[in-house]
């Protein structure tokens, strides 16, 4: 994400974090929990993925 322009960052984290709030409202914080615990290993992993290069 960092090489996207500033206007597409703030409006990527805007959709994100209404995706979150989405999720907590019809399914609940523990799906929230599962979901948010998911994204944050993905983005260990490409982290990863991009030091391994």
């Amino acid at each position: 994400m960092n090489n996207l322009p500033k206007e597409l960052k703030v409006l990527v984290s805007k959709c994100v974090n209404l995706l979150g709030e989405v999720i907590k409202e019809e399914e609940g914080e523990k799906v929230y929990s599962e979901v948010e615990n998911i994204r944050l290993e993905m983005v260990e992993y490409r982290k990863a993925s991009k030091r391994g290069k």
